[in-house]
């Protein structure tokens, strides 16, 4: 049994903050770097099939739908990144995404996104500086900094992992939004403030479940916005990442950039907003490369309690495609509408992850189920696979045949590859 047609009107607005965004990051004065020639300064762990994070019990680890008789590559990230409590792993891509050949630059790499949860002893008290408070450059021309800021959110981060090289040697990067900040440089004697402007960023406070790099471009999810894209080609190095790893932007007292205490930031260029009045929730995404033109999929994440709280049921629960144009941004009209190519009611809840391919969606479960859920969009019989614990992204390295996945519970934060053509058997079409 296939999935319905969703009814309803999915239409996403192209942000078009292209131009703008990309003048004030050439006003940054930083160094561009490639994905490929980053400093990967941590180092991943090889693991095999027979990982914790797999275990189901003796039967379910001795069934043909077992992760492990489908288990063909994955690493673990190293100590600290295993057992940090709040940065959270989400969304994962990579260059078999972005590219015919799986390949940059010769390297194959595997990117994962992470979102930032505060943690108790760092929540905002009366005493920290004042956090962000920015207009985005979607609904102003600059935004209003403040001296001294603070992050108190830190967003999200992406790690870039190189699997070409023999210690999967790994970097993090600090997502930004580009806009311009004002600054006091003075005060004049009949009481003026003289007011600086200066290009600037902050965080991007969002949750990042799903993430998928088409061409140059890293789309991010935005739970309820829409989709966030980022420029690859214009990964920037900051000048110090030592000092304050609270302190993000342009620091008018020191004359330099700050990111958290990254190294490398990687700025927005532009977003594709909901403008829909249905309610639907970008919980996570990947992208199919399977048809005659490539498409984005998104996918929902619901269970009881979050319907309740919103009114809507989670057998209502939907994966929607864009369809993806030449110059790997959403296929659109003159003015910047995206319309979906296809809405389906796909019925399943606690979805962390999403991809298709040739007919066939793939749904990573966490809750109750923690498996994959193997579904031919038009019909046919599915499978659900035992796979991993935490659950979270998926994505399809097309030119190795590989489904990626990643997981986020602790001492388990693992990503790992299966091969398609042994899944195929048992789902069905």
């Amino acid at each position: 049994m296939g999935f319905a047609k969703a009814t309803g009107t999915y239409v996403l607005n192209d942000a078009d903050t292209w131009a703008e965004a990309y003048d004030i990051i050439s006003q940054y004065g930083l160094s561009q770097v490639s994905l490929s020639a980053l400093d990967f300064n941590r180092s991943a762990r090889a693991i095999g099939s027979a990982h914790p994070v797999f275990l189901h019990g003796a039967a379910a680890i001795a069934s043909p739908l077992s992760v492990r008789a489908h288990f063909r590559r994955g690493f673990a990230w190293n100590t600290g990144d295993q057992r940090v409590q709040y940065w959270w792993p989400q969304g994962v891509s990579g260059t078999g995404d972005a590219y015919e050949g799986g390949l940059l630059d010769g390297r194959q790499l595997v990117l994962t996104s992470w979102h930032y949860s505060v943690p108790e002893e760092e929540e905002v008290n009366d005493l920290s500086p004042p956090s962000l408070d920015l207009e985005p450059i979607a609904v102003a021309t600059g935004f209003q900094a403040t001296l001294g800021k603070e992050a108190t959110d830190k967003g999200v981060r992406v790690s870039v992992v190189n699997l070409s090289g023999d210690d999967l040697g790994y970097r993090h990067l600090l997502l930004v939004e580009p806009g311009w900040g004002s600054y006091d440089t003075g005060t004049e004697a009949d009481g003026t403030v003289n007011i600086a402007m200066k290009p600037d960023f902050r965080t991007v406070p969002i949750h990042a479940g799903g993430i998928a790099l088409v061409g140059p471009f890293l789309y991010v999810a935005d739970t309820y916005e829409g989709f966030r894209v980022f420029d690859t080609r214009y990964v920037l190095e900051i000048e110090s990442a030592a000092g304050s790893h609270g302190e993000v932007g342009w620091s008018a007292s020191l004359g330099k950039y700050h990111a958290c205490g990254y190294r490398y930031i990687l700025p927005q260029v532009s977003a594709y907003k909901w403008s829909s009045s249905d309610l639907f929730r970008f919980s996570t995404l990947g992208l199919d490369r399977s048809g005659a033109t490539p498409s984005l999929v998104c996918a929902e994440y619901w269970n009881s309690s979050l319907g309740a709280e919103h009114g809507f049921d989670p057998a209502d629960a939907r994966a929607i495609w864009w369809e993806i144009a030449s110059d790997s941004t959403l296929a659109s009209t003159a003015d910047g509408v995206a319309s979906a190519v296809d809405q389906r009611v796909t019925g399943l809840d606690y979805v962390q992850g999403v991809v298709s391919r040739d007919g066939v969606g793939y749904f990573a479960r966490s809750g109750p189920y923690q498996q994959l859920a193997g579904r031919p969009v038009d019909g046919g019989a599915g499978a659900n696979f035992y796979w991993a614990h935490g659950p979270e992204g998926l994505y399809t390295d097309a030119a190795n045949g590989l489904l990626w996945h990643t997981t986020e519970h602790t001492d388990e934060r693992v990503v790992f590859a299966c091969h398609f053509t042994t899944l195929l058997p048992f789902i069905g079409s």
